[in-house]
Order: C-alpha cells, then sequence, then structure tokens
C-alpha cells in the first residue's frame, strides 16, 4: 500500500442554480459538496465507489449533520475539507468543512455502513477496505 491521504480539499464556486432567492447556497447542497469531497477522498486513495461497486458493495449514509455558521453566497468560492475516520466495526465517519477565503463556514460530517450490493446486507467493513486505510 502507498500512504494513505487522510484529508483532501476540492474547490468550488457557488453557482446561482445552488442559491435561494437571497442568493444564499440552499442548506441541501451542503450535502452535494460533502458527496463531492467525498468521493474525491476515496478516489485519491485508491478506493472510488466503482471500485466497491465492482467488489460487491455498497455505502450508504447512515446519518449526516451539518452546522451552518455563515451564509455561502452567489459566486463565492469555497473550499471543501473532507477527512475520513474509522466509526465503529461496521462504519466510517466523514468530516467536513467548508471554508471562504480560509474561514470554517459550514461543518459537518456523514456516517456510513456497508452493504452487499447484490442483497442489501449489513456487513463489517470489508477486509479490502480496512487494508487500504491501514485499520486492523
Amino acid at each position: 500500500m502507498g500512504g494513505i491521504v487522510p484529508a483532501v480539499e476540492i474547490s468550488l464556486r457557488v453557482r446561482y442554480a445552488e442559491t435561494d432567492a437571497m442568493r444564499i447556497a440552499y442548506h441541501a447542497n451542503y450535502l452535494v459538496w460533502y458527496e463531492m469531497g467525498r468521493n474525491e477522498l476515496m478516489r485519491v486513495n485508491g478506493l472510488p465507489y466503482r471500485v466497491i461497486e465492482e467488489r460487491g458493495y455498497i455505502m450508504p449514509v447512515l446519518e449526516a449533520g451539518s452546522q451552518y455558521i455563515q451564509s455561502a453566497l452567489y459566486d463565492d468560492e469555497l473550499v471543501v475539507r473532507t477527512t475520513l475516520q474509522r466509526q465503529s466495526r461496521a462504519s466510517v465517519r466523514l468530516d467536513y468543512e467548508v471554508l471562504r477565503e480560509g474561514v470554517v463556514i459550514n461543518r459537518g460530517f456523514t456516517r456510513h455502513c456497508f452493504l452487499t450490493l447484490a442483497e442489501h446486507k449489513l456487513v463489517p467493513i470489508p477486509a479490502f477496505y480496512l487494508e487500504q486505510f491501514n485499520w486492523e
């Protein structure tokens, strides 16, 4: 295994379609931005969702939370910082920070379990996933 990348940052610009009538980013878009960060973190660590699904698993969201500190506005340039941690024998947690000009304007998290793709049966974190992140 190569070195694990514990955190990634992605950049994005708030699009007009992501805002409400006040030109404030609609709250549900943060979950989309979290997913963008999550996908990038998994990809740079050699486990894009495509690979996880090819191995017969899916990772649904069990829980999500978001703390809105300041509003993101139309055309703001944002950075989404994503980090991964093992939560339990059967779930992982990802933490997110959304920054504007280096200032955290939002914090959030998602917790994911593993299900078999075919039967949607809950399973412990698969061995290949544990190995990829050097978890025991």
